[in-house]
């Protein structure tokens, strides 16, 4: 059996292997199909492998099917539920009577979340709660899930080996995002609730280490000896610590100035009065300076790639997997308390560990989530929506750019490449602009629109903490997974799909009974 994903090279040697080369080919195989390799009876010298064929016994069939069938089926009962929901809505309008300032009038009940007012201007209802923020978590969250049962075993539902980005990987970066969006939105309703600074604080440090010895606990079982300390939750904490104080400082700072109105300020009042975008750059600063600058023993400086015995000259990069990353890791924290098996590792034969949610990715994390909470102040001090779009658009579209200019659109040859193992700047630029633009999107959607009103990701974002912890748990077991039987494509599609729809029916249940898991 071969991966449909990498090319293969084969190369037939005689006995014994002195410059005794009979042929070589490279091939791309397809599902299922079957093959025969030709061989040449008498060495070929001085040819390149030219009478080497393979021969194709049985045609492959179409790996993503299943993946096209499944995604088409979710997008079409979206589209046409939101139709169907925007047509009732349409009717419900036009059959109660409107006050003088375009108000429904109606005695009946509504849902908190969706108000049933429709403004005659292009301002929508400033809530410091916005239902398109907890569907972009429930998005995120919902792909986690999938993930954790395996989204059908395609390449691109699997993270990157090393270089370059797939579909997994943009969820991890976008759930810091959103909580960096939730962080300004939770907080000033905290603030208008009266709460102290200092309350708030005690908030923060709860939630921090909630998360970081819930990450912990769940992903390393009991061996103390093997514990590992970095991972998901354990990010989420130290990020969410780090970002909240700042930004509680500088609230704290802002109360104790007087109020400016000026128009210069208000049009650039979500960048000033601010310590996190300078937090942000000085993390970036630190991770580029110890990436490039920090001497790493036996490898190059800057060194960034997968190392392994397959890479470089008489593996002279066997222990250089991460870079100044990999370093740092297992000087802290000993390779005993990391991952212990890495995406890289099957393809470059890697023998020394390093974590993707290392301590030098944390940098880059926090930066990320700054970027997030740059989202929730757009959405909270602008009140019309071309001022929340444009800036939305602006953020993401100079991110991605930069990130364009940092890889050189390659998969490894730019000057930092996309990395989610090591979470380099070019990464988390690319997720965090994308991130900008589906939030501006939903934005519309959702709360502007309301031509959809985010469910089923609605519900699951609500609950995200219980809904990722259960998954991590749950995972294994009946109703939530099956032994396959077949090992395909299709079956393993089938059993992400069932475990995601599961779990999206239990966050509604939770949702209708008020049950939400908040640390």
């Amino acid at each position: 059996m071969f991966s449909l994903r990498f090319l293969f090279k084969f190369v037939v040697i005689g006995y014994p292997a002195v410059n005794n080369t009979y042929c070589e080919l490279y091939y791309l195989f397809g599902q299922y199909g079957e093959y025969n390799l030709t061989v040449p009876s008498k060495q070929q010298n001085g040819t390149n492998g030219t009478k080497c064929g393979l021969v194709t016994v049985k045609e492959p069939t179409y790996a993503d099917t299943g993946t096209l069938v499944f995604y088409g089926s979710v997008f079409f009962a979206f589209f046409v539920a939101a139709i169907w929901v925007h047509c009732i809505k349409r009717c419900t309008e036009k059959s109660l009577p409107i006050n003088h300032n375009g108000s429904i009038l109606s005695n009946g009940s509504q849902d908190d979340q969706t108000p049933l007012t429709f403004p005659a201007s292009d301002k929508p209802k400033s809530s410091l709660r916005l239902r398109s923020v907890d569907t972009f978590r429930g998005l995120a969250i919902t792909h986690l899930v999938l993930g954790t049962s395996g989204d059908g075993h395609f390449w691109y539902s699997n993270h990157a080996r090393w270089y370059g980005i797939t579909v997994a990987d943009f969820m991890f970066p976008w759930f810091v995002f959103i909580m960096g969006t939730s962080i300004h939105l939770s907080f000033n309703i905290l603030l208008s609730k009266g709460l102290s600074y200092c309350a708030i604080f005690k908030k923060i440090v709860f939630r921090s280490i909630s998360l970081f010895i819930m990450g912990v606990c769940i992903q390393s079982h009991n061996d103390l000896r093997n514990l590992r300390i970095p991972g998901v939750l354990q990010r989420f904490g130290i990020t969410y610590f780090i970002v909240a104080s700042s930004y509680l400082l500088s609230r704290r700072l802002q109360a104790r100035r007087a109020e400016k109105t000026g128009k210069c300020y208000m049009m650039f009042r979500d960048i000033t009065d601010y310590l996190e975008l300078p937090l942000a750059a000085c993390c970036l600063v630190v991770h580029l300076c110890l990436t490039f600058l920090l001497p790493v023993p036996g490898c190059p400086l800057g060194y960034q790639g997968p190392g392994g015995p397959l890479v470089g000259e008489n593996g002279e990069l066997t222990n250089c997997t991460g870079g100044a990353s990999g370093y740092i890791d297992r000087t802290f924290f000993t390779e005993a308390h990391l991952i212990l098996v890495n995406t890289c590792d099957d393809v470059y034969r890697t023998i020394v560990r390093s974590d993707p949610e290392g301590i030098l990715g944390t940098f880059t994390s926090i930066a990320l989530c700054v970027f997030g909470l740059q989202s929730g102040k757009i959405l909270h001090l602008f009140t019309t929506v071309r001022g929340r779009l444009v800036r939305l658009l602006l953020w993401g579209l100079a991110l991605i750019s930069c990130s364009a200019v940092l890889c050189k659109c390659s998969m490894a040859d730019g000057w930092i490449p996309l990395n989610k193992n090591l979470w380099s700047v070019s990464f988390i630029a690319l997720t965090g602009g994308t991130a900008f633009i589906v939030q501006a999107l939903f934005h519309v959607l959702i709360d502007v629109t309301h031509f959809w009103n985010g469910a089923p990701l609605f519900y699951a974002g609500m609950n995200s903490i219980l809904l990722y912890i259960g998954s991590e748990i749950m995972t294994p077991y009946l109703p939530f997974s099956w032994q396959p039987f077949v090992y395909n494509h299709t079956e393993y599609i089938i059993l992400a799909a069932w475990s995601g729809f599961l779990w999206l029916v239990i966050a509604y249940i939770f949702y209708r009974r008020k049950i939400f898991l908040k640390l």
